[in-house]
């Protein structure tokens, strides 16, 4: 869910920020200034950031990796880890 409205916004103010510099530059001072669009910014690239790991998960996974209960159960983790830390690395991106 948060992807689909995450797109329904990031997709024109990409194309608003692509227009001039001008545009770019208004769009990061907006970024850099309202918390709310931070937030909004770290929940869609969270939720893209687990979405990425969870379709290379799947794609590792029918090639006949991990396929059994345990090797699913530590690739599902790893996964989930992987998300955390891309999560993490997206709010020191946003907020530093």
């Amino acid at each position: 869910m948060v992807m689909w409205v995450g797109f329904a916004f990031y997709l024109p103010t990409l194309w608003y920020s692509l227009q001039s510099p001008e545009n770019f530059a208004l769009l990061h001072a907006l970024r850099d200034e309202s918390t709310i669009i931070q937030l909004f910014l770290w929940a869609f690239l969270t939720a893209m950031g687990y979405y990425l790991c969870g379709g290379v998960k799947h794609l590792i996974q029918e090639a006949g990796h991990f396929e059994s209960l345990e090797g699913g159960a530590q690739i599902s983790w790893a996964c989930i880890a992987i998300g955390v830390l891309l999560s993490m690395l997206s709010g020191v991106w946003i907020w530093l």
